[in-house]
């Protein structure tokens, strides 16, 4: 399903029971896989986003990363959200610095506040 956000607009997988109306949603934005590529970035706007078509779509994230976790967890501030980031290897990431991180797809989970 398409979502439009405060950072854009991007295709994600909806993960809750039934067909989603339109609407909005409080959502957790879930990373399935290790992050395998990413690079620093000196774009000084955050943003989510979909490249290329639905069969092959990658979805790019930009962020400044707040927290780097020795576990290589580390904690994006996208907006003035936080997506937990799974990465294959952390060597270079610190905090404060500005990434782009592009993955194949992402989870969408509603949440009630």
């Amino acid at each position: 399903m398409e979502f439009c956000c405060s950072v854009g607009k991007a295709r994600g997988h909806w993960r809750a029971s039934g067909t989603p109306q339109p609407g909005s949603y409080d959502i957790e934005i879930d990373i399935a896989n290790d992050v395998r590529q990413w690079e620093q970035v000196e774009a000084a706007v955050d943003e989510i986003r979909s490249e290329g078509s639905a069969e092959d779509a990658q979805i790019v994230i930009i962020g400044t990363i707040e927290r780097v976790d020795a576990d290589s967890v580390a904690y994006l501030r996208v907006g003035s959200d936080l997506v937990m980031v799974e990465m294959r290897g952390t060597l270079g990431l610190v905090e404060g610095s500005r990434v782009k991180v592009t993955v194949p797809s992402i989870d969408l989970y509603p949440y009630q506040l």
